[in-house]
């Protein structure tokens, strides 16, 4: 899991490899984002999963402003980051 509350540590993570997220996407300014920074009007109350990248805003992926005065990043963001980690069971060999 990544760090709650820590854009910091979200973007570190981010810059390596995909992250699931989960944030607040169900208000009017969110299901009629266009193509800009999002910057809207949001809250917490965490409704969607989500994969970011690098690259937020190219190929589908959304732009949404960082380092805002909220915990937990705009529309609850770094709040509940999460990414995969290599795990390897060693077995008996037969």
């Amino acid at each position: 899991m990544v760090p709650e509350n820590d854009e910091e540590a979200l973007l570190k993570v981010v810059m390596n490899q995909p992250v699931s997220v989960v944030l607040e996407g169900h208000g009017r300014d969110f299901q009629f984002y266009n193509g800009r920074v999002f910057t809207g009007d949001c809250g917490n109350s965490l409704s969607h999963a989500v994969t970011i990248g690098e690259t937020w805003g190219e190929n589908g992926y959304m732009k949404i402003q960082r380092n805002v005065n909220m915990q937990g990043g705009l529309c609850g963001i770094a709040m509940k980051g999460s990414y995969p980690i290599a795990y390897v069971h060693i077995g008996q060999l037969l």
